[in-house]
């Protein structure tokens, strides 16, 4: 009896050992995706990959094989195309599909669906994920927990409501701008280098502890406070149209561009950021800035403020020499700035003060401009030191300022 058994259990082994060599793709991971197609047109542009170089399986198409590796046009014929196979990439983005289902793909690492239709995407499961790209689509809610390879999420302009991504602590780009998210919680994930998440509905974003990050992009929320304090590999900060009252930015001395306009900051200490080349904080309620100190400064925009004459000559005389080959450019107002103040009077800023009070009826630009001598002196040292001064115009564009000749 013994003897018996284990005959038949050898030749389990053998049968077992035969079918995995004339399958190997089955034992490699092989699976399918299911492809959603639209009604018009019926070609799709496809690459997959397999981990072995074998091709991929194809169903519901004019073709019943895709070469491994190989961007193809696929022809459905049908509303649904199959790919079989132990599929390690796939590439069908910009295809309008209605659909994708990959859920049986545990062999995956790479997933580029973007700019389709797709509603919903359950990558739940696919443990060997490492880039994910399904921007541009429909998709209300997206769940990459626990997905631990995970290095770039890119989920950007959809309509989600719903992102979680705890767990993925191998994450470094997140990118998920242009969205409907009320929260984001990215607590935990210490290896992001990148996060992009503006153009949402956030009231608070908590990136303390996130010592690796060198991009931060959270403009167009509706944060009232933010933290950015340790951040010291923080080499970029977006953070423009907010509700922020204060911002410390003080020992983030790998800073280079900070944008933070359109917030209501009374004050901003930029001292000892040696590394800061883009300045742009207009749209503020600042009545003073000190740029002394900055040596890498190329551009400032303080546009829409309450600066006084005395502040706006302080900001001139510090400016950084530049040379002719990089010369620096300061937007210092707008071609119809006005600002309310609390008593309710109304006070026009930096061209308004320049003038004195003169009805100078400028030129079609509004760029030239009365100034005092004091005002004439900085202005004329900004310029020496190869530093170009602007009005921000309608357009945007900007116009260069000239002082009225006296």
């Amino acid at each position: 009896m013994k003897k018996f058994l284990t005959i038949l259990f050898l030749t389990g082994l053998l049968t077992a050992g035969i079918a995995a060599a004339e399958n190997p793709a089955k034992t490699a991971g092989a699976g399918r995706a299911i492809l959603g197609i639209n009604d018009d047109p019926k070609e799709i542009v496809v690459t997959a990959v397999t981990a072995d170089g074998s091709a991929i399986q194809v169903e519901g198409c004019t073709v019943t094989e895709l070469p491994s590796g190989e961007e193809t046009i696929l022809t459905a014929t049908g509303s649904k195309v199959t790919l079989k196979g132990a599929i390690t990439e796939l590439n069908c983005k910009g295809n309008r599909l209605s659909s994708l289902d990959v859920r049986e793909l545990t062999a995956l690492q790479v997933l580029r669906c973007g700019s389709n239709r797709l509603t919903s995407l359950d990558v739940r499961g696919l443990t060997a994920l490492q880039v994910l790209y399904c921007d541009n689509n429909r998709l209300t809610s997206l769940d990459v927990r626990g997905l631990t390879l995970l290095r770039n999420l890119r989920c950007h302009t959809n309509q989600l409501t719903s992102l979680n991504v705890q767990g993925a602590a191998a994450l470094q780009e997140l990118s998920c701008d242009n969205n409907r998210l009320t929260s984001l919680d990215v607590r935990g994930l210490t290896a992001l280098r990148v996060l992009s998440c503006g153009d949402n509905r956030l009231t608070a974003l908590d990136v303390r502890r996130l010592t690796a990050l060198q991009e931060l992009h959270c403009g167009s929320n509706k944060i009232a406070s933010l933290d950015v304090r340790g951040l010291s590999a923080l080499q970029v900060l977006y953070c423009d149209n907010n509700r922020l009252s204060s911002l410390n930015v003080r020992g983030l001395s790998a800073l280079q561009w900070l944008i933070c306009w359109d917030n209501q900051l009374t004050a901003l200490d930029v001292r000892g950021l040696t590394a800061l080349q883009w300045l742009e904080c207009g749209d503020n309620q600042l009545t003073a800035l000190d740029v002394q100190g900055l040596p890498a400064l190329q551009a400032l925009g303080v546009q829409y403020n309450r600066f006084e004459e005395d502040s706006v000559i302080r900001i001139l005389n510090a400016l950084p020499d530049r040379s002719e080959e990089q010369e620096g450019s300061v937007v210092l107002y707008a071609e119809d700035e006005i600002h309310p103040k609390e008593n309710g009077s109304v006070v026009y800023t930096i061209r308004r003060i320049l003038a004195k009070g003169r009805d100078t009826h400028p030129k079609k630009s509004g760029s030239v401009v009365y100034a005092s001598a004091e005002f004439r002196s900085a202005f004329e040292a900004a310029k020496q030191k190869n530093w170009k001064l602007f009005m921000q115009t309608e357009d945007e564009e900007g116009t260069e300022i000239r002082l009225q000749e006296e």
